[in-house]
């Protein structure tokens, strides 16, 4: 008798360490069994695409630029430069992933032009001054002019300076 109760015990203990691995297994690697999809999302639209420094830089862009000229916002440096085959491929691509420019003006051909970042107070961090240094010496490499504008200059002037490079 003592024996089938110890087996009872047993079977129960089991079944719960099932239990708790099954639940903790899908919570890892699975959708909540909790969220009902009807009514909860994982995801929102942002507010906007740009901040309202890139707002007033992005219309007097296309104010000033020339027919024939395309402005495209938040572009992913993946979608504009290939990193080359070779030793170090990963290592290039992996930098080009995560990484975005505020403004990429291309021709009428949609070719790359002139890419432009608006750099707010949040530029002048020691991690995002690297991630700056970084995206030049990547575009230098490419030979695709980058543009740094601070905010706070004339969005006029920078957009006249940006312009001269279309010609050049």
């Amino acid at each position: 008798m003592n024996s089938l109760i110890i087996f009872a015990v047993a079977v129960l203990v089991l079944v719960g360490v099932v239990k708790i691995l099954k639940d903790f297994w899908q919570a890892l690697f699975q959708e909540s069994t909790n969220i009902n999809k009807s009514t909860l999302s994982g995801y929102r639209k942002r507010e906007s695409v740009m901040n309202k420094s890139e707002q007033a830089f992005f219309y007097e862009l296309k104010k000033q630029l020339p027919n024939g000229y395309h402005v495209f916002p938040n572009m992913r440096l993946a979608d504009i430069l290939n990193a080359v085959d070779g030793p170090g491929f990963y290592a290039r691509n992996n930098k080009l992933m995560p990484r975005h420019i505020d403004f990429l003006i291309c021709d009428r051909y949609f070719k790359p032009v002139v890419a432009i970042e608006v750099n707010g107070s949040s530029h002048h961090r020691a991690d995002r001054i690297k991630i700056d240094e970084e995206k030049r010496e990547i575009f230098k490499d490419a030979q695709l002019p980058i543009e740094f504008i601070d905010v706070g200059t004339s969005f006029e002037e920078s957009v006249a300076k940006v312009k001269n490079l279309l010609t050049s």
